[in-house]
């Protein structure tokens, strides 16, 4: 069964920079201008699910 995932909005990702999440940093802005981007529901989905694990670590 999968676990549901939570929707970080782009202030939350930015303010995570901030506490440790100076690593991830890169990859989380690509991921954000990917959601901007992305036009398929399916595809932003698999995008806030990586979102999401790297947010998870962080928290």
């Amino acid at each position: 069964m999968r676990t549901r995932i939570k929707f970080w909005s782009d202030r939350e990702i930015r303010a995570a920079f901030d506490k440790r999440g100076g690593k991830y940093k890169g990859i989380l802005q690509q991921l954000m201008m990917e959601r901007d981007y992305a036009y398929k529901r399916q595809i932003r989905y698999f995008v806030n699910e990586d979102i999401d694990k790297f947010m998870r670590r962080l928290s």
